[in-house]
């Protein structure tokens, strides 16, 4: 695990030192970080770090540069990275600490840790690029077994109450860098505008590893100033006013971020002009959307991939683009499509589930329907499972959502669905005595309980019960 982890990280800063135009790899709202201060930051995380080669050790924080800096530092000093999704609920927190066998903590948000892990002690107080931080050890910690090689416990939105760890290795993580760094076109003038959360892995590799192998510069000023609230919430305006305050040369959105800021600007608007790179996934996009968005001056590219190939798979460039694909295949990938349809593949899998064995398969189904054209570009159909995927790309078992809502004994039953909107949206059925007012109490009770990216936020009641002599059933 050690060695590996510390050849991506010395990766990726060698590759910023040998094409970095002005040396800064970080750029945060108020403070930047050139390789001197970064060298001198790991330096000093290092001797926070030595003592837990080959722990489990989770990052809880904002989008800023302490961020990348511990994820850098845990590659660095042979521990196995676990970025920690601050728009979990307090429950998936805890299921992620406790099925993982995380040893260690480092939060921004100390208080919460300190809320879902009542066993963690506050280990040391430190201050990482100038942010205050807090160290917990959890003593009681059970090891989980990893599969030999692992770097990053990446844990999934979960399609229900409890995510799946997918573990990766540091040479899975570097191939899709690589490949991602060149079908972007990263270079030494590259400033990379972090809008997902970097416990994303889909930011964490194509917003920090890829640029900085090409010299350019993460810019990550905070989820705030960018306009993101949790996992679903987005202030166009603040995100656009940011494109051009940071000069941002590239960024990645999700459909329903990318809708937002077309409404929120205008053709040839002035403050995209700095962009030179879009990416676009996690969820399906239209043509005429993608189309619409180049009209208006976004320089948008459609991407495809899933955390258990590392991320990325397929990304339209401005030489290789077809209508209705997700382009090609990256360099370090091969794909196939199976004979139910399904796609399947190969070059960066995954090395297996946590808790589960080890995956020794080199191809990896990916759970959607598509076809692979002449010319090698891909088109995906859809989900063979029964999950839908929001605007905002996270994996919804609706199944979990309805379970949640029957709980209460004002609901009868319950449908629940989103693919592609905004949120999560239900046809309730009151139970017998019950009314709307009792029906939205329980809606409210069972929000409270769910992820912001699985509440209900709108829902109606069923004219009659769920039969099947209606068909409904």
């Amino acid at each position: 695990m050690s060695a590996h982890g510390r050849e991506l990280a010395r990766m990726v800063l060698d590759g910023h030192r040998q094409n970095s135009a002005g040396g800064v790899l970080f750029e945060g709202r108020d403070r930047v970080l050139d390789r001197t201060k970064v060298l001198q930051e790991l330096r000093t995380l290092g001797s926070v770090l030595a003592p837990h080669l080959g722990d489990v050790v989770g990052i809880l924080g904002d989008n800023t540069p302490a961020w990348g800096l511990l994820d850098l530092a845990l590659l660095e000093n042979g521990c196995c990275s676990l970025p920690l999704p601050a728009f979990f609920s307090d429950r998936q927190l805890a299921h992620t600490l406790t099925a993982s066998g995380c040893r260690l903590v480092i939060a921004a948000d100390g208080d919460r840790i300190a809320g879902i892990a009542p066993s963690a002690s506050v280990h040391a107080r430190i201050v990482v690029a100038g942010e205050s931080w807090t160290v917990f050890t959890i003593d009681d910690a059970a090891a989980s077994p990893l599969p030999p090689g692992t770097a990053k416990i990446t844990f999934t939105s979960g399609s229900t109450g409890a995510p799946k760890g997918v573990c990766l290795s540091a040479t899975a993580m570097l191939r899709v860098a690589r490949s991602l760094a060149t079908a972007a076109q990263c270079d030494a003038q590259s400033r990379h505008l972090c809008v997902m959360p970097l416990a994303t892995l889909l930011e964490n590799i194509a917003g920090i590893y890829a640029p900085l192998l090409h010299g350019g510069t993460v810019v990550v000023p905070g989820a705030a100033r960018v306009g993101m609230t949790g996992s679903s919430g987005f202030d166009a305006a603040r995100c656009l006013g940011a494109i051009e305050q940071t000069r941002a040369t590239s960024l990645i959105l999700v459909p329903a971020t990318l809708r937002a800021l077309m409404h929120a600007s205008f053709p040839g608007d002035p403050r995209l002009r700095r962009l030179r790179f879009v990416a676009v996934g996690g969820a399906p996009v239209t043509p005429d959307a993608v189309e619409a968005a180049r009209s208006a001056g976004w320089p948008l590219h459609v991407g495809y991939g899933l955390s258990e190939c590392c991320s990325v798979l397929c990304l339209g460039t401005p030489s290789a683009d077809r209508r209705g694909s997700v382009g090609r295949a990256l360099p370090h990938v091969r794909l196939r499509v199976a004979a139910d349809g399904g796609i399947e593949a190969a070059g960066s899998t995954f090395l297996g589930y946590l808790g589960e064995p080890p995956c020794t398969d080199e191809w990896v189904a990916t759970g959607d329907l598509g076809t692979i054209d002449d010319d090698g570009y891909v088109f995906v159909h859809g989900r063979r499972k029964h999950v839908f995927v929001t605007a905002f790309g996270r994996n919804v078992n609706p199944e979990w959502i309805e379970a949640t809502l029957q709980e209460s004994a004002s609901i009868a039953q319950a449908v629940a669905f989103g693919e592609g909107m905004h949120r999560c949206r239900a046809v309730l059925v009151p139970a017998a005595g019950c009314d709307a007012d009792d029906v939205a109490a329980a809606v409210a009770r069972a929000n409270a309980q769910l992820p912001d990216y699985a509440r209900v936020g709108d829902w109606m009641l069923a004219d009659t019960p769920f039969t099947p002599a209606n068909g409904c059933w």
